[in-house]
This record gives C-alpha cells, sequence and structure tokens, in this order.
C-alpha cells in the first residue's frame, strides 16, 4: 500500500512489474511543474521549451529542474520534447530552489498548492504530470501462491464492498394485502426520486436504510491478478 506517485518513480516497465489493484481514495496529491510567479509569459509546457532555449543561448548552461521524481520528469519533458534542462536531485524543501538560486523549475508533490504559493511558484497549466493518490499494489514478480491470491481477493471484495455501500440505501415497503415485503438497492442520488414514485402510485409506508457491507460475487482486479500470474479464475 503506497503512493502511485512512488510506483511510478520505480521506472521504465513498472506495469510489468507492478499491477495497481485499487485505489484508496486518500493521500491525494499531485506531482507537478511549477515556475516562478515572475515568469508571467510562462503558463504551458510548450513556453517551458522556448525558455529552456533562450537559457542555454544566453548563458551557456542548461536550465535546472529540482525534484525527487527523476523518472517521471524526465519521461513528462521528453513527451513535451524539452531537452535543454538537466535535474536537480532534491532530497527535500524542493519548492524552495528557485528562491535560493538552486534550480528555476521544480517539479513536486502538491495537496493544496499552499507551498509552493507560499514560495510564489506556481503550476505551469498542462505540467501535471500525476494525479497520484493511495493505491493497493501487487509485485508480480513476488513468490506467489493461489492462496496468497485467494486472500487478496477476500480482501479486495471487502473493501469494494464497502465502498459500493456508501453509494446505495435500501428502499423497503410492502405491496399488495397479503403485506409482501419488497426491498431494493437504489443509488443514494436516486433515493428521493424512487420514494417519491412509489408514494405516487400509492405504496407505502416507504422506509430507507444505509447497508453497511454490498458483496458482488465478481472481483475483476483479483481475478486480473489471478490471470497474470498464471492461476485459472475460480
Amino acid at each position: 500500500m503506497t503512493g502511485e506517485d512512488l510506483i511510478r518513480e520505480r521506472g521504465e516497465g513498472v506495469d510489468a512489474r507492478v499491477m495497481l489493484l485499487r485505489a484508496l481514495g486518500f493521500g491525494r496529491a499531485d506531482v507537478v511543474v511549477a515556475a516562478p510567479k515572475s515568469w508571467i509569459d510562462v503558463d504551458a509546457m510548450s513556453d517551458i521549451e522556448e525558455v529552456a532555449a533562450a537559457y542555454l543561448a544566453r548563458t551557456g548552461r542548461r536550465m535546472r529542474v529540482a525534484t525527487k521524481y527523476l523518472v517521471q520528469t524526465r519521461a513528462f519533458f521528453t513527451r513535451h520534447g524539452i531537452a535543454d534542462y538537466r535535474i536537480v536531485e532534491s532530497g527535500g524543501a524542493t519548492e524552495g530552489a528557485p528562491a535560493a538560486g538552486a534550480a528555476e523549475l521544480v517539479v513536486d508533490i502538491t495537496t493544496t498548492g499552499a507551498t509552493l504559493e507560499a514560495n510564489n511558484l506556481k503550476v505551469i497549466s498542462d505540467g501535471v504530470i500525476l494525479k497520484s493518490e493511495a493505491q493497493l499494489a501487487a509485485g508480480l514478480k513476488a513468490p506467489w501462491t493461489r492462496e496468497q491470491v485467494d486472500v487478496v481477493r477476500f480482501f479486495l471484495r471487502t473493501v469494494e464492498a464497502r465502498a459500493r455501500a456508501k453509494q446505495l440505501a435500501t428502499l423497503a415497503w410492502s405491496e399488495g394485502q397479503a403485506g409482501k415485503s419488497v426491498e431494493t438497492l437504489t443509488p443514494m442520488k436516486s433515493l428521493f426520486d424512487a420514494a417519491n414514485a412509489l408514494a405516487d402510485k400509492g405504496i407505502g409506508p416507504a422506509s430507507a436504510s444505509r447497508p453497511d457491507y454490498v458483496f458482488e460475487p465478481e472481483c475483476v482486479a483479483a481475478d486480473t491478478l489471478s490471470a497474470r500470474l498464471g492461476f485459472s479464475t475460480p
């Protein structure tokens, strides 16, 4: 269980070594390219390409980018055709590098943008490298057994059942003279519409409750993991 930003930093071919099983909904942060606010004409990665070329022509040196995300920075800058730069590896307080004169740009992780703001930096408009969050991940090169895959399946089904339950409600009512009890799972966003539709048909009283878990027989992530590890799907 770790942040996707750390997984993606493992280098080329990471998807052949690690499988993301499920995003866990916390630890959200973005890996971004940020520049000084004083660069008023720099808003996009294409602008950075021009600045980098001009910086090299003027100083004879490549523009510096402070970051601890070496792999993702190189890949992202390559995709945008930017070559006139060099990475300054940062062990901490990356956002302070431009003010300290250690770099011209930074690639860092941010949640609210407050720290970048405090250091007079702005996020480049198309400079979001990764929208990261905590992930449950499986190492595909580990010596898995079928029993261990079954444990993962049990865990995933439980986590998914809990997440599914947060989106649903149980709507219950009685029908007919015999008072046959009817229950149905209804999306929370349409719960009141469904209850009012019953009332318009003279059906009621209807009650709503929230389930703790809603289980489904399928578990796509576990099935995919099992297949990638060479085990048959149960």
